[in-house]
């Protein structure tokens, strides 16, 4: 995980695809603050892009909002039931992909997101979006077919 994180903070990108995770790594919500031996704070890199599908996550933590740059965030096929209030923080979220859950409300604060260009949803246990989705106008790409109950 070390070396992960450390390629992670040079690039600005970090996949975590199919580890069986249960839990987000507590060292992604600070990933500036842990800068390893060797590395110089600042040649490192905030976080942009975070892949996490494909794991068995459960819940994000309000400390989302300490990833101010992410612009990409896949935590599609896990085992999330409801997203952060703090997703809407993230205000250069441009992708945001949370298939495959078992999520039953998005948070109304993701209208904050203003910057999200694409949006998928779908196979979820979702009863409606929140109107405040409306806000986000570069939203192009919203997917959540099979996904509303």
């Amino acid at each position: 995980m070390d070396r992960l994180l450390k390629a992670a903070r040079a690039s600005g990108s970090l996949n975590l695809s199919n580890r069986s995770l249960r839990d987000v790594p507590e060292e992604i919500y600070r990933s500036l603050d842990a800068v390893g031996e060797g590395e110089k704070w600042w040649e490192a890199v905030e976080l942009q892009k975070l892949i996490l599908a494909h794991n068995n996550i459960e819940s994000l933590k309000e400390e989302v909002r300490n990833l101010p740059l992410l612009t990409v965030l896949n935590v599609s096929h896990n085992k999330l039931t409801d997203l952060p209030a703090a997703i809407g923080q993230l205000s250069m979220l441009k992708l945001l992909d949370v298939s495959f859950n078992s999520i039953v409300t998005i948070p109304e604060e993701i209208g904050s997101a203003t910057s999200l260009v694409k949006f998928d949803c779908s196979s979820n246990r979702i009863k409606e979006l929140p109107s405040s989705l409306g806000k986000c106008s570069d939203l192009s790409d919203l997917k959540v077919l099979a996904g509303i109950e």
